[in-house]
């Protein structure tokens, strides 16, 4: 199709369909899991297909009439603008892409610019044209990075990667994250992610990454990890690094104190901790019935590790898909005292929105205090 030439004469309905069904449906863009709505490219779902298809058959213009689809786009921004804090008469465009986005505010801060010097021409219209300053917070966001925790099964699937790894009965439990940073058989790997690291942080200048270190199983294998990043440069505490670990082994929280001496953090693993707790394989049909985030065993060790380690000033968060899919368990982490949620994008607003009513009824007022000077009390566990 690339490099034949196109047709002299037209084709009927449905020789085009059977064109289509033949050379361009069996090729799609591999973005088709169904959780994503749309994407960049055309929605690989049936619900964005036919989202699409109406938006494409309305064809609605804005300048011109009062269509409903520009009414749900008023109603899209309102909300929008509503979660982020903004007046109601706050306004804004709907974009494809973040490229676009960049394109739009780069253009509208030009037109402001223009408009406070009255200017069409001239040297402020050259000064617009020429430079834009853009200003902004030197407190940026902290972004966590956590590192590789491919499983062995995982990695022999990539290309060329069979003969480098073992064949594990059980690879959830096997040659995986922390185990591997320090092994001979990935000692190299793993000092390209550092390299990786210390580029993003020394050379573009983006201090506010934090590392995050999976599936670390022993205090001994935690210094081991660390003492391997040293060596390659990523030092805890030197040019204000931080590496958190994953809370996702029941020893993390047994020994949540010790770890918490050689981490700066914690981000409980929902799904490895129930696995490891309940003794049931995530990935067992027939035990799926048996797997529960929500099982006391495991809301139990979540309600000890926040206190033992809050109280040493490392803050915990949560990353897994059951807060997006239960709104009560978000609630229930929020009465824990967990610091941060990690949400599903087509659920963040509706998260938002049970998380806050949440802080409301444990926190009133205090709910927009930081974290640290809020009540330090969490719930006790089941059987205390």
């Amino acid at each position: 199709m690339a490099t034949g030439s196109l047709p002299q004469d037209g084709q009927d309905l449905g020789s085009l369909l059977e064109f289509v069904d033949r050379a361009i449906a069996p090729y799609p863009t591999g973005n088709g899991h169904p959780a994503f709505f749309a994407w960049i490219n055309s929605p690989p779902s049936p619900a964005g297909v036919i989202a699409e298809l109406l938006a494409t058959a309305v064809n609605a213009t804005g300048g011109m009439g009062e269509h409903a689809l520009m009414d749900l786009e008023r109603g899209v921004l309102r909300d929008l603008a509503s979660l982020a804090g903004l007046a109601p008469t706050a306004g804004g465009v709907l974009t494809s892409g973040g490229s676009m986005a960049n394109l739009l505010c780069l253009g509208a801060a030009r037109t402001w610019f223009l408009r406070q010097q009255d200017a069409t021409d001239g040297p402020a219209y050259d000064q617009a044209h020429a430079r834009l300053v853009a200003y902004h917070s030197d407190q940026a966001d902290p972004v966590v990075v956590r590192t590789s925790d491919f499983k062995t099964n995982e990695y022999a699937k990539l290309l060329g990667g069979r003969p480098f790894e073992p064949v594990e009965a059980n690879p959830m439990i096997g040659w995986r994250g922390a185990s591997r940073y320090y092994s001979d058989g990935y000692r190299e790997g793993f000092a390209l992610e550092c390299q990786a690291l210390r580029r993003v942080r020394e050379e573009m200048g983006l201090t506010n990454v934090i590392v995050m270190i999976p599936f670390c199983r022993t205090l001994e294998e935690a210094d081991k990890v660390l003492e391997v990043m040293a060596a390659a440069g990523l030092r805890r505490g030197e040019n204000g690094l931080k590496v958190y670990v994953m809370a996702e082994i029941p020893a993390n929280i047994l020994l949540a104190q010790d770890f918490a001496e050689r981490f700066d953090g914690f981000s409980i693993g929902s799904n490895d901790l129930t696995q490891l707790t309940l003794g049931v394989d995530c990935d067992s049909e027939a035990l799926a019935h048996v797997f529960d985030e929500n099982d006391p065993a495991v809301t139990d060790l979540i309600r000890i590790l926040l206190p033992r380690v809050q109280t040493l000033g490392r803050p915990v968060g949560l990353c897994g898909q059951r807060p997006s899919d239960d709104p009560a368990y978000a609630a229930f982490l929020v009465r824990a005292g967990i610091d941060s949620i990690s949400v599903a994008p087509d659920s963040f607003a509706a998260v938002k929105q049970h998380v806050a009513a949440a802080e409301e009824e444990r926190y009133g007022e205090d709910r927009m205090a930081p974290v640290g000077i809020r009540p330090a009390q969490a719930d006790q566990p089941s059987g205390a």
